[in-house]
């Protein structure tokens, strides 16, 4: 290395003209790809150099890579980082040599093991003053008379023309961030209508999540994304779309975290602190305010005894052999002035199961006294096809006004027929919501690494959960009821053949109530086949 002294020379006109013209064709580029190549292709022209190489910084895994391919990086270990932490350049001369053999190892850089000089010139953001990148330049040469290349060491004028671009660089870097930012609002604008306009009752519960989780994805890019329903009123929650494509139903207790998230209406980011063999989660509930003029975020480190119960539900959703680096919970509520009455199911069902454990308690068998240990109570619940529930009547401001809460416990016939039907009351109920977890795992950054989730990505969904929540009330009112009768339907038709499985295909006679033979069939009297017949004919 050589220490370059004060410059004492000045720049000609030329080198002045062909600065302005690198620097106008540098910054007219606004997508990053073309803008790195410009630059690379512009410190060519200017300093007359074999080779070029700009090595971006990814300061969220402390790695280097060699423009935007994210195949292969350089460890953070190296001459690359002492350049980018002094902020200021290093000049190497006689790379071959002996001396310099273990600078050349440290940072595994291909090009400059075939060159005899190089330039390491730091790039920083001129707004932010935040590290960008390590501009590389390599073998300066000239021609002579008969155009044969001649090695040259570089000068202060060279240096200066570095610096001049790489000033330039930072600016355009800028421009390129505004440029993305605003076309990343008109994307996400988009996107948000047209998800409004894709979600669409007719076409279920399912494929609604499914089109909130594609959209979730393109405001926030990660691995995965999977929606939750959440049933305060039960602490349950169900999730209907994951990987291993099985519908999964999850208690949760007063205390947990999901409870904490659905009382306290906050976002949750849950990162592993630790390694793939022992992962240590961290969680951290994100508070977003929404006011007419900005968005305030705060978070707060939260931790409960069954932390781990929530960590295993997202692995059984996205499947047992994917890891888990992170992830984010973001809530949408859908407020009941928001959306009209929607009928929910009892209390009798505590879960999913309930009619299974009740035909679970047949016993059927070939002795009578089996036949009749089957209690009227089992046989009322066999029998008994409507299960009562109960239709919430919003509240709505004129009903407020009017004082029209007179209709709590008024009597309301209802004539519908079905497993789930409504009962003959009204009943208001002051805390009900269509609440809708959307969960993001594994969050991406620029170049598809490894990142983390921050409150900014919080800030990003607040708006996409407030246009979508009106929405996920009707999808709540005409799919989730829909959904949940056939799950009942179906768990109670399960059990039933269960229960027919177990009856004997040819009982006893005496297990009949008209066990007299005078009242019976003569089919069953006589149970004769052909041949016995013929010996009678006979």
């Amino acid at each position: 290395m050589i220490d370059i002294p004060e410059l004492k020379e000045t720049l000609s006109w030329d080198d002045i003209y062909n600065l302005l013209e690198s620097s106008l064709r540098i910054s007219s580029n606004l997508d990053p790809k073309l803008l790195v190549n410009t630059i690379l292709c512009e410190c060519r022209k200017v300093i007359n150099c074999k080779d070029c190489n700009l090595f971006i910084y990814d300061s969220i895994n402390d790695v280097f890579y060699h423009g935007f391919d994210t195949s292969k990086y350089i460890i953070s270990d190296s001459l690359l980082k002492k350049v980018l932490l002094s902020n200021e350049y290093e000049v190497l001369t006689n790379l071959g040599d002996s001396d310099n053999h273990q600078l050349e190892n440290n940072h595994d850089i291909k090009t400059k093991r075939f060159s005899n000089n190089a330039i390491y010139l730091p790039i920083y953001n001129t707004e932010k003053e935040s590290p960008i990148a390590v501009l590389e330049i390599l073998d300066k040469f000239n021609l002579d008379k008969d155009g044969i290349e001649i090695e040259e060491s570089f000068s202060q004028i060279d240096i200066v023309k570095l610096r001049c671009l790489s000033k330039i660089f930072s600016i355009s870097v800028l421009n390129c961030e505004k440029y993305k930012e605003v076309r990343n609002t008109k994307e996400k604008a988009d996107n948000l209508l047209n998800l409004v306009q894709s979600l669409r009752p007719d076409l279920g519960l399912q494929s609604n999540l499914f089109t909130l989780c594609i959209h979730a994805q393109e405001i926030i890019e990660s691995e995965h994304c999977i929606a939750l329903i959440g049933i305060p009123d039960r602490q349950q929650i169900i999730s209907l779309i994951s990987d291993t494509g099985n519908e999964l139903l999850f208690n949760y207790e007063i205390g947990d975290i999901i409870h904490k998230i659905i009382e306290t209406r906050h976002s949750l980011i849950i990162q592993n602190t630790g390694d793939d063999n022992e992962p240590r989660f961290v969680n951290r509930l994100v508070e977003c305010s929404c006011s007419s003029i900005r968005i305030v975020i705060g978070s707060s480190s939260v931790s409960t005894n069954n932390d781990d119960q929530f960590i295993r539900l997202l692995q059984k959703v996205y499947g047992g052999e994917k890891p888990i680096y992170n992830a984010l919970v973001f809530p949408i509520y859908a407020e009941r002035d928001n959306w009209s009455c929607i009928p929910t199911p009892s209390q009798r069902i505590s879960s999913i199961s309930s009619l299974s454990s009740a035909f679970s308690s047949f016993e059927i068998g070939h002795d009578y006294e089996d036949l009749a240990s089957v209690s009227p109570r089992n046989n009322s619940i066999l029998n008994s096809s409507i299960i009562s529930s109960s239709v919430v009547a919003p509240s709505s401001p004129k009903s407020d006004r009017v004082g029209r809460s007179s209709l709590i416990n008024q009597p309301h016939t209802n004539t519908r027929s079905s497993s789930l039907s409504p009962s003959t009351q009204f009943v208001q109920g002051n805390n009900t919501q269509a609440i809708s977890l959307i969960v993001l795992i594994n969050r991406l950054g620029v170049f598809k690494e490894k990142s983390k989730f921050t409150e900014n990505d919080v800030r990003l969904l607040e708006p996409f959960g407030r246009i979508v929540a009106p929405n996920i009330g009707t999808l709540f009112q005409t799919s989730l009821f829909s959904y949940l009768q056939t799950i009942y339907n179906t768990d109670r038709n399960i059990s039933f053949n269960k229960y027919q499985d177990k009856m004997p295909q040819d009982p006893p006679p005496f297990a009949f109530p008209h066990s007299n033979w005078k009242n019976r069939h003569s089919d069953i009297i006589f149970e004769e086949d052909e041949d016995g017949a013929k010996d009678l004919e006979k």
